[in-house]
């Protein structure tokens, strides 16, 4: 029988979703399983980076990874396709998010002067 685990909100904590991970391989004590993912994956902790860097690895052989979008991962996106949206995702934990990738997020973008001519 192969067991299906859920982890929810991460919200930017690699640590909490390393200890998840481990916990859940100790108990499927090699065998695969189904893992869904909730979504909210960034946004207000520290390690959005580290978060994003791990999931995009997948789960070994054996195993089926659903990763499903939250809302703080939807206005992430938003933010990025749509300049208008960026205040609102920063001031919802997003000012993290830029953080954790080594970037300022009271700093100005000007997307004007950044787009080719």
């Amino acid at each position: 029988m192969s067991l299906t685990y859920v982890i929810p909100d991460i919200h930017g904590r690699f640590d909490l979703l390393s200890e998840a991970l481990h916990g859940i391989h100790a108990h499927a004590a090699g065998n695969g399983g189904t893992l869904v993912m909730l979504g909210d994956y960034v946004d207000k902790g520290p390690d959005s980076d580290k978060v994003i860097a791990r999931l995009r690895r997948g789960m070994p052989a054996g195993w089926t990874f659903v990763p499903l979008k939250g809302n703080h991962d939807a206005m992430m996106i938003s933010a990025c396709r749509d300049p208008a949206t960026m205040t609102r995702w920063l001031k919802r934990g997003g000012d993290a998010v830029v953080e954790s990738y080594g970037g300022d997020p009271l700093g100005r973008i000007d997307i004007q002067d950044s787009q080719a001519v």
